[in-house]
Protein backbone atom coordinates (compact mmCIF):
# COMPACT_ATOMS: atom_id res chain seq x y z
CA UNK A 1 0.00 0.00 0.00
CA UNK A 2 1.00 3.31 -1.02
CA UNK A 3 2.50 4.63 2.39
CA UNK A 4 2.40 8.70 1.73
CA UNK A 5 -0.47 11.03 1.45
CA UNK A 6 -3.11 9.95 -1.50
CA UNK A 7 -3.44 12.07 -4.38
CA UNK A 8 -7.43 12.16 -5.23
CA UNK A 9 -7.12 10.33 -8.14
CA UNK A 10 -5.06 7.19 -6.20
CA UNK A 11 -7.23 3.87 -5.19
CA UNK A 12 -7.66 3.72 -1.13
CA UNK A 13 -8.00 0.57 -1.08
CA UNK A 14 -6.88 -1.00 -4.78
CA UNK A 15 -7.41 -4.86 -3.06
CA UNK A 16 -11.23 -3.77 -2.69
CA UNK A 17 -11.86 -2.63 -6.05
CA UNK A 18 -10.36 -5.97 -6.98
CA UNK A 19 -12.59 -8.24 -4.83
CA UNK A 20 -15.36 -6.18 -6.09
CA UNK A 21 -14.67 -6.94 -9.86
CA UNK A 22 -14.37 -11.01 -9.22
CA UNK A 23 -17.24 -11.16 -6.64
CA UNK A 24 -20.11 -8.99 -8.83
CA UNK A 25 -18.99 -7.96 -11.95
CA UNK A 26 -17.24 -11.68 -13.25
CA UNK A 27 -13.24 -10.72 -13.20
CA UNK A 28 -11.87 -13.46 -14.54
CA UNK A 29 -8.49 -14.94 -16.80
CA UNK A 30 -8.18 -13.44 -19.97
CA UNK A 31 -11.07 -10.26 -19.33
CA UNK A 32 -9.37 -7.06 -18.44
CA UNK A 33 -11.55 -4.23 -17.65
CA UNK A 34 -11.80 -0.81 -17.50
CA UNK A 35 -13.33 0.69 -14.55
CA UNK A 36 -14.44 3.81 -13.06
CA UNK A 37 -14.01 4.72 -9.90
CA UNK A 38 -15.79 7.80 -7.85
CA UNK A 39 -13.44 9.56 -4.75
CA UNK A 40 -11.03 6.41 -5.63
CA UNK A 41 -8.72 7.76 -2.68
CA UNK A 42 -11.99 8.98 0.09
CA UNK A 43 -14.72 5.92 -0.28
CA UNK A 44 -13.94 4.67 -3.28
CA UNK A 45 -16.94 3.91 -5.47
CA UNK A 46 -16.98 1.75 -8.40
CA UNK A 47 -19.71 3.77 -10.44
CA UNK A 48 -19.17 1.42 -14.25
CA UNK A 49 -16.56 -1.03 -15.00
CA UNK A 50 -17.05 -2.01 -19.27
CA UNK A 51 -14.32 -5.21 -20.30
CA UNK A 52 -11.21 -4.03 -22.62
CA UNK A 53 -8.47 -5.01 -25.18
CA UNK A 54 -5.62 -4.11 -23.11
CA UNK A 55 -3.33 -5.53 -25.85
CA UNK A 56 -4.59 -2.19 -27.72
CA UNK A 57 -0.89 0.50 -27.37
CA UNK A 58 0.83 3.25 -29.24
CA UNK A 59 -0.51 1.91 -33.22
CA UNK A 60 -2.17 4.79 -35.06
CA UNK A 61 -5.94 4.57 -34.06
CA UNK A 62 -5.62 2.37 -30.87
CA UNK A 63 -6.77 5.66 -29.26
CA UNK A 64 -10.38 5.40 -30.94
CA UNK A 65 -10.43 2.11 -29.21
CA UNK A 66 -9.78 3.47 -25.90
CA UNK A 67 -11.72 6.59 -26.56
CA UNK A 68 -14.93 4.05 -27.74
CA UNK A 69 -14.19 1.87 -24.28
CA UNK A 70 -14.05 5.40 -21.77
CA UNK A 71 -17.50 6.43 -23.31
CA UNK A 72 -18.53 3.55 -23.13
CA UNK A 73 -17.76 3.89 -19.18
CA UNK A 74 -20.75 7.12 -19.40
CA UNK A 75 -18.29 9.69 -19.52
CA UNK A 76 -18.50 13.08 -21.48
CA UNK A 77 -16.25 15.00 -23.50
CA UNK A 78 -13.83 17.40 -21.03
CA UNK A 79 -15.14 21.12 -20.68
CA UNK A 80 -13.28 23.65 -19.01
CA UNK A 81 -15.16 25.05 -16.00
CA UNK A 82 -13.97 28.04 -13.84
CA UNK A 83 -15.01 26.20 -11.02
CA UNK A 84 -12.27 23.17 -9.46
CA UNK A 85 -13.96 19.98 -9.35
CA UNK A 86 -12.96 16.57 -8.78
CA UNK A 87 -12.88 14.20 -11.52
CA UNK A 88 -13.73 10.39 -11.24
CA UNK A 89 -10.69 8.30 -12.12
CA UNK A 90 -10.47 5.57 -14.90
CA UNK A 91 -8.27 2.06 -13.54
CA UNK A 92 -7.24 -0.12 -16.67
CA UNK A 93 -7.28 -3.85 -14.71
CA UNK A 94 -5.36 -6.47 -16.28
CA UNK A 95 -6.46 -9.93 -15.95
CA UNK A 96 -4.14 -12.91 -16.98
CA UNK A 97 -2.68 -15.91 -16.16
CA UNK A 98 1.02 -16.27 -15.68
CA UNK A 99 3.00 -14.50 -12.74
CA UNK A 100 1.83 -10.95 -11.25
CA UNK A 101 5.25 -9.89 -12.65
CA UNK A 102 4.55 -7.01 -15.27
CA UNK A 103 5.24 -7.79 -18.80
CA UNK A 104 5.76 -5.13 -21.32
CA UNK A 105 2.43 -5.70 -23.34
CA UNK A 106 0.86 -5.16 -19.48
CA UNK A 107 1.53 -1.32 -20.29
CA UNK A 108 0.59 -1.06 -24.02
CA UNK A 109 -3.14 0.24 -23.15
CA UNK A 110 -1.53 3.50 -21.19
CA UNK A 111 -0.61 4.98 -24.25
CA UNK A 112 -3.80 4.68 -26.48
CA UNK A 113 -5.74 6.00 -22.79
CA UNK A 114 -3.52 9.20 -22.05
CA UNK A 115 -4.34 10.05 -25.59
CA UNK A 116 -8.15 9.20 -25.54
CA UNK A 117 -8.13 10.88 -21.99
CA UNK A 118 -10.51 13.60 -23.60
CA UNK A 119 -12.95 12.95 -21.06
CA UNK A 120 -13.92 14.59 -17.84
CA UNK A 121 -11.68 11.61 -16.09
CA UNK A 122 -8.18 11.01 -14.34
CA UNK A 123 -6.22 7.98 -15.55
CA UNK A 124 -5.09 6.02 -12.60
CA UNK A 125 -2.84 3.26 -12.41
CA UNK A 126 -3.04 0.15 -14.21
CA UNK A 127 -3.43 -2.61 -11.81
CA UNK A 128 -2.52 -6.42 -12.53
CA UNK A 129 -4.13 -9.39 -11.41
CA UNK A 130 -3.35 -12.89 -12.04
CA UNK A 131 -3.66 -16.48 -10.22
CA UNK A 132 -0.42 -15.42 -8.27
CA UNK A 133 -2.07 -12.22 -6.69
CA UNK A 134 -1.67 -8.54 -7.80
CA UNK A 135 -0.07 -5.61 -8.02
CA UNK A 136 -0.16 -1.87 -9.13
CA UNK A 137 1.95 -1.80 -12.39
CA UNK A 138 2.95 1.95 -11.63
CA UNK A 139 3.29 2.62 -7.70
CA UNK A 140 4.79 -1.03 -7.27
CA UNK A 141 2.82 -2.94 -4.80
CA UNK A 142 0.75 -5.33 -4.65
CA UNK A 143 -0.15 -8.63 -2.53
CA UNK A 144 -1.20 -12.18 -2.59
CA UNK A 145 -5.00 -11.98 -2.40
CA UNK A 146 -7.27 -11.32 -4.24
CA UNK A 147 -6.42 -13.19 -6.71
CA UNK A 148 -8.11 -14.91 -9.85
CA UNK A 149 -9.13 -18.44 -9.84
CA UNK A 150 -6.47 -20.90 -11.80
CA UNK A 151 -7.68 -21.28 -15.60
CA UNK A 152 -5.68 -24.20 -15.55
Amino acid sequence: MKMDALDHWDLRDPAALLRELITSHGLVTGVSMLTLVDNPSGDQRLRACVPFDTSIGSAWGDDDAAELAMSRLGLKQWEFECEPKFFPTVFPVIARDGRCVARRGDFAMTHALRYANGFSAFTGSPLLITPSGWCDLFERFGAATPALADSA
